[in-house]
């Protein structure tokens, strides 16, 4: 095996990741083997030196002792910042490299735009896309990410042209079309590696042992830049650059835009009682990017002598971090920090990581973690649907669609995505049952909208709107009719085509005529075509069906918007009424807490009522009730009557005594502006 000599030792440690450097590398590594080669980079990487390890992987591709696909994994982590260095690693390795790269595009643990130019090059490379390679996709272009990402996202769908995942990404491959990315991408896949990096890259600020310079080299006769004052050939370039000092003057001269542009492994070489709380808080949240969780625990620590605010909240997003990373040892060593409350909420996440967990083990945890402290009752299934799905998806796939009912919209929308998404995890095709059961509790809750909007018509603009409402029903059931025809129609189709895809004798040539049966193949061409146009009609008709449910929403709104408001007096001598009475002065009786209660009157008039005039009256009623005499500066008093009044929104108006002897405040009634000044001639008589 070829030993390291103490030149390249010496200059690979301040070695660039550019041309220049990576050349005058390859030239000293001629005559390497590719296990020499290799040792070097794992000592780079155990040194965090990940910037010199990425430059001699290039180099010795370039000296023809290349290094095994093994690296790539922690290198591929480390925040380069320019695509081509990614790339110029993936084309400089040797092995197995399309089962690597997959690994690592599903570990989560690489940027997006790396993870898209690795599909690309996974796509350029075979000849069929592997299906987790689409399965990837898939999951992809249900998230959201900037323009430029999704516009690379288009590009890959073209080029991996399935049809699940076409459809899918359409708006990506219009962005796609609009911003092209192909060109970038063919660059990174078909020129040599040493041209995907730049010329020269510019040095990074090292905390004690380089000082931020230009492109140009330090001279073996230079001053070392570690201001030993000895020359450099004599101090860091005989030792490895290992020996220069901490030099914490030099980090506080940094903007902060080039101290969180500082790698990983020059942040941990940092002073921190020599930085300022709000630099030590910016160490701790890189580090937690980078995923090197130890050396964050060890800021963590730091940070909770210094009683730096919300340590809580800094542990729990390191925690969260870890557990979506997999770094069950480091969440484990943190629950000992951590109050019950916090260590019973990431109890259940632990165990769903654990290798071999039985349903039993997970039944039993999730009803001793989730249950709420003095109750028997289980918090939001949804939850728990969510934490299955994210570490058991096949499990999580079946709790999800427990957890959906027709309380949530939102929920059971996000419990939808989130089991296509688990699908698309676990290779199967698209179109779960969840998302039917979504559908029909999101009917229900329309229908129950409609029935509720047509029990209100009592004024003009009321009417009129009862009528958009029905229209409304109407279109829906109409939509919904043609739906089911068209799902009875591919129903039909697809028993024709599998019946056709059955192997059949074929038909004699000389029996060929006007009277014979069609082609096989042709037959199957032509019912896929045809499954293909009803699957699309179908899917405009789930989108209509959708926007018409908004549109009841969104009425259903604005009419109890507009019950809120009341109605609109001309002369609105109610108002004046109202502001004549006295100031509600509070006395001892309004200093004690009290229970509210409701007249009979007012629990009779209660169907009557907007529901969010209801609402309002008992929120009002539950503050007035709570001994805080702060909530009294609107409340207004009758002269003649133990009689109080307060406005419960804009044109309602809610009257109420206190009763002292049974410590009560009864809420009497809520009248409109209209009502008002009957409602107080009655209260004087």
């Amino acid at each position: 095996m070829h030993a390291v000599g103490e030149d390249v030792s010496g200059f690979v440690r301040q070695a660039c990741f550019g041309q220049v450097d990576v050349r005058r590398l390859a030239g000293m590594m001629r005559g390497f083997e590719a296990a020499d080669a290799e040792e070097l980079v794992w000592t780079l990487i155990e040194e965090r030196h990940c910037e010199q390890a990425a430059a001699v992987v290039v180099a010795a591709h370039v000296a023809g002792c290349a290094v095994s696909v093994a690296v790539l994994e922690p290198l591929l982590a480390y925040p380069f910042g320019v695509l081509g260095k990614y790339m110029a690693l993936v084309r400089a390795v040797e092995g197995d490299l399309i089962d690597a790269l997959m690994e690592l595009w599903k570990s989560g643990r690489i940027d997006n735009q790396i993870e898209l130019a690795l599909a690309y090059y996974i796509g350029r490379r075979c000849e069929e896309p592997p299906p987790e390679a689409v399965s990837q996709l898939r999951l992809m272009c249900r998230m959201t990410f900037n323009e430029a990402t999704m516009s690379a996202l288009g590009e890959v769908v073209r080029l991996y042209d399935d049809p699940e995942l076409n459809k899918l990404g359409e708006r990506h491959v219009e962005l796609a079309k609009a911003h092209p990315q192909k060109h970038l991408f063919e660059r990174m896949v078909t020129r040599p590696p040493l041209e995907l990096l730049p010329e020269r890259a510019a040095r990074q600020v090292v905390i004690g042992r380089t000082v931020q310079r230009s492109g140009d080299e330090v001279g073996r006769n230079d001053p070392c830049p570690c201001d030993s004052g000895r020359k450099y050939k004599k101090c860091c370039l005989r030792n490895g650059n290992r020996g220069g000092r901490k030099r914490p003057a030099v980090a506080r001269k940094l903007t902060d835009e080039q101290f969180r542009a500082l790698p990983a492994h020059e942040i941990i070489a940092l002073d921190l009682d020599e930085l300022n709380e709000a630099r030590v808080l910016m160490a701790f949240e890189q580090l937690v990017r980078f995923g090197w969780f130890d050396h964050a625990a060890r800021v963590l620590a730091h940070m909770e002598e210094r009683d730096v605010e919300e340590i809580v909240e800094h542990r729990g997003r390191m925690v969260e971090r870890a557990l979506f990373a997999g770094e069950l040892d480091v969440v484990r060593h943190q629950t000992q920090f951590m109050d019950e409350e916090a260590v019973a909420q990431v109890e259940f996440d632990l165990l769903l990581g654990e290798e071999g967990v039985t349903v039993a083990e997970l039944a039993e945890t999730a009803l001793r973690v989730l249950r709420q402290e003095g109750t028997d009752e289980l918090p939001d299934q949804a939850d728990l649907a969510v934490a299955l799905l994210r570490r058991h998806p096949p499990l999580g796939i079946l709790v999800a669609r427990g957890a959906m009912s027709g309380e949530d919209a939102k929920d059971a929308d996000m419990l939808a995505q989130m089991v296509e998404e688990a699908r698309d995890k676990l290779r199967l095709p698209a179109g779960d049952r969840a998302s039917q059961i979504r559908d029909f509790w999101a009917e229900e809750r329309m229908e129950s909208e409609l029935r509720d909007l047509l029990q209100r018509i009592e004024t003009a603009r009321q009417r009129k709107e009862a009528a958009e409402a029905e229209e409304l029903r109407r279109k829906y059931a109409e939509a919904r009719r043609e739906r089911e025809d068209f799902k009875a129609q591919l129903a039909k189709l697809q028993r024709q085509l599998e019946r056709a895809e059955k192997p059949a004798d074929k038909v004699p040539a000389h029996a060929a005529g006007p009277d014979a049966p069609e082609d096989p193949e042709h037959q199957v061409a032509r019912l896929r075509q045809k499954i293909e146009r009803l699957k699309g009609i179908i899917d405009e008709k789930n989108e209509r069906q959708s926007a018409l449910r908004e549109q009841v929403s969104q009425l259903h709104e604005r009419i109890e918007a507009s019950e809120a408001d009341g109605p609109h007096d001309s002369v609105d001598t109610a108002e004046a009424a109202f502001d004549a009475l006295d100031a509600a002065e509070p006395d001892a009786s309004c200093a004690v807490c009290m229970l509210p209660r409701f007249d009979a009157a007012f629990e009779s008039a209660m169907g009557r009522l907007p529901s969010s005039v209801v609402r309002r009256a008992v929120e009002s009623a539950t503050e007035l009730a709570t001994a805080d005499t702060a909530h009294w500066t609107d409340v207004k008093r009758l002269r003649t009557a133990d009689v109080y009044t307060r406005r419960v929104g804009r044109h309602w108006r809610m009257f109420f005594r206190l009763d002292p002897e049974q410590a009560s405040l009864v809420v009497l009634e809520v009248v409109s502006r209209q009502d008002f000044e009957r409602a107080l001639l009655r209260y004087r008589g």
